[in-house]
């Protein structure tokens, strides 16, 4: 079940706008950041739209927000999942469109332009957990994957975005484990994917071409790099690694982020982000968000402010020639950082 709302009722207003000193943080100047502060509940996901319009976040109530940034901040619409909302994507190449990953088995297509769910896909098994979204960069295809409370079970699925049908069951080999973090290269052609078993494994033309065991604990979020010669991977443990393709499973480099997501709630900590030139990667760091360089390996580079609680996702949008950060907490509040 799906409630749709205009106003969250919170008696809050929905922006804090503070500018900052301009002080000169390792790459970046900081600019000034904005507080959104209309849930009431810890942040789970955090997402720019894909041409960087809006922004959506969810909380642990299964509360979404899809909210405008610019000129000011504004709550567009409000919507409850009674199910719970475990992962969150925006359509590629039109930003009016959001898969929301429910714990009824479903992947929810939203609408915002006429707040409504058009359309649902549905997992065979009933009552799993879709745990992880992706769509192809033509938007023709969505992956999704799905596991059960216990984490016993493993579906994972590519849909046919305009038809809605399943195209493909895809192999996680060589046992089943819940593909936790997905993510496509620039063309479509590859598919990369983390897992609870610590498993990488990279599919070409959905069959699955190489696979190497990254980390003795579950993959929280993987990324290919710009070139695509390399992934970035994060861990469970709190370990985040550049792992080169050709040779397979060559890592190059890594760095333990010290304070590490937390252990008994699966969904924080999970995002790390990349700027567009894939230069440098953001990732949350227990209070802070922290911007790591990559041209000479992985070098912590600059710490945006603190938001005085556990920063539990991250995402990056690159408009012109100022960096937006987008970091959530399990405070309930979503921030956005300007970087230049």
């Amino acid at each position: 079940a799906v409630v749709s709302t205009q106003s969250t009722g919170t008696g809050r207003s929905p922006l804090s706008d503070r500018a900052l000193p301009r002080y000169k943080n390792g790459s970046f100047t900081c600019l000034n950041h904005r507080d959104y502060t209309e849930h009431t509940a810890p942040l789970v996901f955090a997402r720019f739209s894909c041409e960087g319009m809006f922004c959506a976040t969810s909380d642990m109530n299964g509360v979404l927000k899809v909210w405008g940034f610019s000129p000011e901040m504004k709550t567009l619409h409000s919507f409850v999942f009674k199910c719970g909302i475990f992962s969150l994507h925006w359509a590629t190449k039109i930003d009016k469109l959001l898969y929301v990953g429910t714990g009824d088995s479903k992947i929810k297509i939203l609408n915002i332009s006429n707040r409504k769910i058009t359309h649902e896909l549905s997992h065979p098994t009933e009552n799993l957990r879709v745990i992880s979204l992706a769509s192809n960069a033509a938007g023709t295809h969505l992956v999704s994957s799905a596991t059960d409370k216990e984490q016993r079970t493993a579906e994972f699925l590519v849909w046919d975005c305009k038809t809605r049908e399943c195209l493909h069951v895809l192999d996680i080999s060589p046992q089943p484990s819940p593909v936790t973090s997905t993510h496509f290269n620039h063309n479509g052609n590859l598919l990369v994917c983390g897992a609870l078993d610590g498993m990488i494994r990279v599919y070409s033309d959905y069959q699955c071409i190489m696979g190497w065991q990254a980390s003795a604990t579950a993959i929280h979020s993987v990324k290919f790099s710009v070139d695509e010669n390399s992934v970035f991977v994060y861990c469970k443990d709190g370990t985040l690694a550049q792992w080169r393709l050709y040779p397979m499973s060559q890592c190059m480099c890594s760095v333990s982020v010290t304070d590490a997501p937390p252990q008994n709630v699966a969904q924080f900590g999970r995002d790390i982000a990349l700027d567009a030139e894939g230069k440098f990667l953001l990732v949350g760091r227990g209070f802070q968000a922290v911007v790591y360089s990559l041209e000479q390996g992985l070098t912590e580079d600059s710490v945006l402010p603190s938001q005085g609680s556990r920063v539990a996702c991250v995402d990056w949008h690159v408009p012109y020639s100022t960096r937006l950060c987008l970091t959530a907490t399990t405070s309930g509040i979503a921030r956005i950082v300007g970087l230049i």
